[in-house]
Formats: structure tokens, sequence, C-alpha cells
């Protein structure tokens, strides 16, 4: 399966005193975080203790109090809370606050990636623009949604996590000098409107980074890989509508599973629903 999940509970509530704690947690393969976590605690003490990952917690609504050798930090909404491997701390929750949180949980990495992830600073980030990003990333990753979305929203997030929270400056890569990698992308995202692509099958035809080819492809044709992958799969199922196709197959060629997704988005993009566009064709009009 694409997703490992295991829920302890799915419905998130704040309870103050409960046996089985109010807590989700998850991985999925399309992703490199270990797990992914979303949670709620009502009056709630967090013993001292170490994680043998590097935490990145982004409270939803409202406030925790965090613990470590920094002394002691409010968390409240759409700030970042980041603690890495074997750092030590604590935490309450007040009795009048009920503290939702949503985190990833990042495996130790290998190489340059590890040394990236190290420099980020631990502590509080008071980084709403950062955080908001990163829940969308989070909660992108909840359901299903095509790789190349999850992929795309979560690189979005980590480059700016790296770019605003890290020690060390960014090694800048030049955008320019790379229309023809971009362009293979764009031409291989066409022909495989259908598919579920993947930002890494991307990397790998076009020779750059992950970071580097959604830069270059969002500067080079204005619109992001996934949105761009997502328009093709549509303009595909336009042109089947209009030959007739019912609905249901025609979501299913162009790669949506979901016809729910497909009818949102379908109208979104051209105004009205897939069968009304259908109907006009059928009914002999031009």
């Amino acid at each position: 399966m694409e997703r490992e999940r295991r829920e302890e509970s799915r419905d998130v509530v704040c309870v103050e005193k409960r046996s089985s704690m109010p807590v989700s947690t998850w991985r999925d393969a399309s992703l490199p975080a270990g797990r992914l976590v979303r949670a709620a605690y009502g009056a709630h003490v967090f013993e001292p203790h170490v994680h043998d990952e590097l935490v990145i917690a982004v409270t939803e609504s409202g406030a925790a109090h965090c613990k470590s050798s920094r002394g002691v930090e409010t968390v409240k909404p759409l700030t970042l809370w980041v603690t890495h491997a074997g750092e030590c701390h604590s935490g309450t929750v007040p009795r009048d606050s009920c503290w939702k949180y949503r985190a990833i949980y990042l495996d130790p990495l290998d190489g340059d990636e590890r040394v990236r992830y190290e420099n980020i600073r631990s502590g509080l980030h008071d980084e709403p623009g950062l955080a908001a990003l990163l829940l969308r990333a989070h909660r992108c990753a909840e359901i299903d949604a095509p790789a190349l979305m999850k992929e795309a929203f979560w690189l979005e997030a980590m480059s700016a996590l790296h770019a605003r929270c890290s020690t060390a400056a960014a090694a800048g890569e030049q955008i320019g000098g790379n229309a023809q990698a971009v362009h293979r992308a764009k031409d291989y995202l066409i022909e495989y409107a259908d598919g579920d692509v993947s930002i890494e099958e991307l990397a790998r035809l076009t020779n750059l980074s992950r970071f580097h080819l959604m830069r270059s492809f969002k500067k080079t044709f204005g619109i992001p890989l996934h949105r761009f992958h997502l328009q093709c799969k549509l303009h595909k199922a336009k042109y089947l509508l209009r030959t007739g196709t019912s609905v249901a197959d025609a979501a299913l060629s162009a790669g949506f599973f979901d016809q729910s997704h497909f009818t949102r988005n379908f109208k979104r993009m051209y105004g009205v629903t897939p069968g009304t566009f259908r109907s006009l064709y059928r009914d002999g009009v031009n």
C-alpha cells in the first residue's frame, strides 16, 4: 500500500483525562517524513523526554508551554516548535486550553540532507507563513491526493523551513539556464497526464534537484508543477467528454480515481460540471 496508516483515534477531540490519547499517526510513502501526527490535548503534562527524530510541531489552535534548555516558550496558533533528536524537553497544556497541533517526525538522514536538517534552529519560530505551508502539506498528506501534489506541497514547505529557520545560508542555485530541462518536464507531464507522476521521477528525467526543478518550472511557466499536471488531466478529460465518453470513464481515463475530486476541479477550471459540459456536445451545441 502507498500509505501505511495507524490511527489511535480518528476524530481529534480534547479530553482532559482519557486512557487513550487523542492522537492520529501515519506514514506516507510518497514523502520522506518518518511519520506524521495530528493530536489534541486538554489539560496535560508532558514529562521530560527526548526523541530520536527531528520533530517539527505546528500549532493549529490553542496553546501550550514547552520547556527546554532555552527556558519556557509558549506555542500559539501558526507558530512552530522544533526539537532535535536527543534534545530533552517537557511541556504543559493549561487547563483552560485545548492544544491542537500537527507534527512531522523526520527520521535521521544521511549526507547533505542530514546536515541541512541539523542546521534548523531548535525552539519556537513565529513564522505564520511558514506554518501555513507546513499545515497545508500535512493536511494534503492525510487525504487521497496525487503524489505530485503531496510532494510539491512538502518540498515548498521544507524549502521555506530551510530558508527561514536554518543557521546556515542556503546554497543558492541559479534558476536560469534550465530551459531545456523544464520543457522536458512539461512535455513529460502532458504525455503522462493520466499518470501519478512524482517529483523524484521528474528530477531524474531533468537531472535537476527536486527543489531546483520546482522553482525553475514555476519561474518559467508561471504555474507550479502539480497544478500544471492537474490541468493536463482536466484537458484530457474535457476532450473525452466532448467525444461522448461518460463522466465516470473520462475521469478514470484522465487519472482521477475520486469522481468528486474530478467534478470539483473541473467546475473550478471550466465553470460547469463535467455532466453539463458533456451535454453541450451531446445536444449539438459547439
